[in-house]
């Protein structure tokens, strides 16, 4: 492991979408549903710090010298939407100069996408699929051998589908809304609830693809939200909503790519909660946010003593 080593001098590729925003916890905190720190650690011979945790199994990991581990599992109401995740992945370029590798025999078909030799920096993203869940985890770092960074990332992930069940996914219902409330909302059925933990929650209506999602993630209080909103003014109409917080707004009106979607973001004490809703077939607008207000008003309650 040697090239692994010398793979933690560089910084980590920007492509970790997600991870570099979130706030760093404790070094060697075992808050992972799936992994331990620990396991982390021996297997990227790096002290790893945590920046990502969730009850889902979302998880992601950082080392001093710039090593990034990101850890997601999706899980699908059926195997077959699962596998068909994972295939696609053959077809699907993630970053520059990756190709398709020989993956490693887990679950019931792994696909492994390695970085070409000559270039800088180095991905290695490892996806499996085992029944209903879709596992990705994804490695970045400096150029080094992809097969001791393949060896990392696939035994890692053996750990990961031996803990499936741990991840708090399922479907039908949602804490964040009553279902009743989101039909009317989106307006067609049937309506599909995805429950990611207690953090956040997706409707969506397969007919239409129309999608209500909310999200939450540890916060830095509401100076954050305030440098989103004046970057957003540049782009998007922005209404502010003291009732839901300091700080609390809502952006719609869009510039494309952005422009079928309209935005909540407010934060709850030590969290910060997002709502998006895009129904598809149109811009959503003012009208789109006199409806959803109630239901993320309702939300509070949960906002202020369900999440963990």
């Amino acid at each position: 492991m040697q090239n692994l080593k010398k793979a933690l001098r560089l910084l980590p590729l920007a492509a970790l979408v997600g991870l570099a925003s979130l706030p760093a916890r404790a070094a060697g905190a075992d808050d992972c549903v799936l992994l331990s720190a620990a396991e982390v650690r021996a297997a990227l011979e790096a002290e790893p710090q945590s920046t990502s945790a969730d009850p889902a199994g979302i998880c992601g990991w950082s080392t001093a010298s710039g090593l990034m581990l990101a850890l997601n599992l999706t899980r699908f109401p059926t195997a077959g939407e699962a596998a068909r995740f994972v295939d696609a992945m053959r077809n699907t370029t993630l970053a520059p100069g990756q190709r398709v590798a020989a993956a490693p025999r887990l679950g019931q078909r792994s696909v492994l996408l390695v970085s070409s030799a000559d270039l800088g920096m180095a991905s290695t993203m490892l996806a499996t699929q085992e029944q209903t869940d879709a596992v990705m985890l994804s490695l970045y770092g400096p150029a080094a051998d992809s097969a001791a960074l393949g060896n990392a990332v696939a035994g890692l992930m053996e750990r990961v589908l031996s803990r499936r069940p741990r991840a708090e996914q399922s479907f039908g219902s949602c804490e964040w809304w009553p279902t009743a409330a989101a039909e009317k909302l989106l307006g067609a059925k049937p309506l599909r609830i995805h429950r990611m933990g207690t953090r956040g929650c997706t409707a969506s209506v397969p007919a239409t693809s129309a999608a209500l999602v909310v999200t939450s993630s540890p916060s830095n209080g509401p100076a954050p939200l305030a440098n989103m909103r004046e970057q957003s003014r540049q782009f998007c109409t922005v209404v502010d909503l003291p009732e839901l917080g300091e700080e609390a707004h809502a952006s719609f009106n869009c510039k494309a790519p952005a422009d079928l979607a309209l935005s909540i973001h407010l934060a709850r004490g030590r969290w910060e909660v997002t709502w998006v809703l895009n129904r598809q077939s149109r811009p959503a607008g003012a009208d789109d946010l006199k409806a959803l207000l109630p239901i993320v008003q309702e939300s509070l309650r949960h906002a202020d003593s369900g999440l963990r």
